[in-house]
């Protein structure tokens, strides 16, 4: 890649499949963030699944085998043992404590059990007044076993996993959460950083409280533990969660107040490839570091959405050297997506940041592992991996001219007229931004007659994909680059689609199409 000139018309940049020079961008953004949120195969929350075999036969001590038996028994059992806990409760007698903690363990597995919903148990925790019982124990300095405060941690943690009404019960303990980061208790550790993590993840409001009462500071220490992987693995998700959401500019900026030269550093020290070839021999050692090292680019891909001086920072810091060396046919899917997610961002904002990301990434490298994304299986991948190849044909004419000369020209065709519909929304923004080179353009137009396909792209109810293929119409027309037949078409489409977007915009006639747009 080689420094060019600036392009006579800016490309079509965009963050996470966002169009900047569109005002509907921000809803779309919102859409895939919230709506697909492809983020891994994990979600925002999570449950802490069943207990181990030894601590299963604990829990199984007061209730039998818990294996056996229908829904409605599990959920009897589950009831029984929430009326047990309530009652030892009120005895508050010396013996009360041991009462409990078996109640609890058997309400605890019963809650993790991955073949159950969750929500009835939940339910009747709540019903019962539990929860306040809880988060007593939690608080609680004269609970003589840290096994209780562990397991009413634990059942928290879980409950905190449903919905917005019932994690809103859980926020008052969050105080005792992040008291619980700074203690000596491991096990207490792991099931506060997975609570915070789950109440943060429900909703702005609740990860602005969570922030509030300290957050970060607090993950600062569980993420300096080398000695445990999974639990920096955990605290990572968490702080992933804490930095993303409709509006993350106040958590941000908390962030770089609190943590920014710590956390900065501590990432690029978890970002070392070197350690996955150091540990080959060790299979668990390896999925831990994995683990670790998906979270920490789920982080910085939020850390470069839509904030430009934040994204310049990561940049000037070398995450992305970083983020591409890990970027290669062998790398799991788990940490490419994020990876391109995180590279397509760094790609997304000016030719200074393009020139700095290809120069820092090795431009051969990234064309590379783009090539070996498109083709590959996994869906999401290879879209992700069209929008970054958009973003760089958005650069410098240098930069197209690389792309170009790699071979991408005919797969981006290909996935224009064959691929299934996402896919092809990509493609036809990666393409438009190397349209303003009227030689491949000529290419585009008369070699690979892509024209039917923007035409029939037309046609689909996604105003953001009307207005590309408009525009990408228009750049076709004026370069005189079709014959007579296809401009007739091409210009009764035009008149069609220009006089449907008119009506939906400003008289709002069209209720699917402006329903689209409300929800896009």
């Amino acid at each position: 890649f080689v420094a060019g000139k600036k392009k006579d018309r800016d490309g079509v940049k965009r963050i996470h499949g966002l169009n900047l020079r569109q005002a509907s961008s921000h809803r779309r953004q919102m859409h895939r963030e919230n709506g697909l949120r492809r983020r891994r195969d994990m979600l925002n929350k999570r449950r802490r699944i069943a207990p181990t075999s030894e601590e299963k036969k604990t829990a199984n001590g007061e209730s039998g085998n818990h294996d056996e038996g229908t829904i409605k028994d599990y959920i009897q059992m589950a009831n029984d043992a929430i009326q047990k806990f309530k009652k030892a409760v009120e005895e508050a007698s010396a013996e009360s404590q041991q009462q409990q903690l078996n109640a609890l363990k058997t309400i605890v597995y019963m809650l993790s059990r991955e073949d159950m919903d969750p929500e009835m148990i939940i339910d009747a925790i709540i019903n019962a007044g539990m929860v306040k019982n809880l988060i007593s124990l939690l608080e609680s300095r004269n609970t003589t076993s840290s096994e209780l405060q562990m397991q009413a941690a634990w059942c928290l943690t879980n409950i905190a996993s449903g919905t917005h009404a019932q994690t809103e019960l859980v926020l008052p303990a969050c105080p005792a959460f992040i008291q619980a980061l700074s203690g000596n208790n491991r096990k207490l550790k792991e099931h506060a950083v997975w609570a915070l993590g789950n109440i943060a993840g429900d909703s702005d409001e609740f990860r602005n409280s969570v922030i509030q009462m300290g957050g970060f500071a607090a993950l600062a220490k569980i993420i300096d533990d080398s000695a445990n992987m999974e639990l920096v693995r955990t605290g990572c998700w968490t702080l992933s969660n804490m930095l993303k959401g409709r509006d993350p500019s106040a958590a941000r900026r908390e962030f770089y107040k609190i943590g920014n030269a710590y956390y900065m550093k501590r990432f690029f020290q978890l970002l070392d490839s070197k350690q996955l070839q150091q540990q080959q021999q060790q299979k668990e050692v390896v999925l831990q570091i994995e683990g670790v090292i998906v979270e920490v680019v789920w982080c910085l891909t939020y850390l470069t959405s839509r904030d430009e001086p934040g994204c310049g920072a990561i940049i000037k810091a070398g995450f992305a050297d970083r983020i591409a060396k890990l970027m290669h046919k062998d790398t799991k899917t788990s940490i490419l997506i994020p990876s391109l997610r995180c590279l397509g961002n760094m790609l997304a904002y000016s030719d200074k940041f393009n020139e700095k990301v290809i120069s820092d990434c090795g431009g051969k490298h990234i064309l590379d592992c783009l090539a070996f994304c498109m083709k590959h299986q996994h869906r999401g991948l290879r879209k992700e991996a069209i929008w970054v190849v958009g973003n760089i044909l958005a650069g410098p004419p240098s930069h197209k001219k690389a792309v170009v000369d790699a071979g991408f020209l005919p797969q981006l065709v290909d996935i224009l007229q064959k691929s299934q519909f996402d896919l092809r929304k990509e493609a036809v923004y990666a393409l438009f931004n190397v349209a303003s080179q009227l030689h491949i353009l000529s290419i585009l137009v008369e070699k690979h007659e892509i024209i039917p396909s923007i035409l029939d792209l037309i046609k689909i109810d996604d105003v953001d994909l009307i207005k590309i293929c408009l525009m990408f119409t228009e750049v076709i027309l004026a370069s005189n680059k079709v014959n007579e037949n296809h401009n007739t078409m091409m210009m009764m489409m035009i008149m069609m689609m220009s006089t449907r977007i008119i009506t939906t915009i400003i008289f709002g006639l069209d209720e699917k199409t402006s329903k689209k747009r409300v929800h896009i």
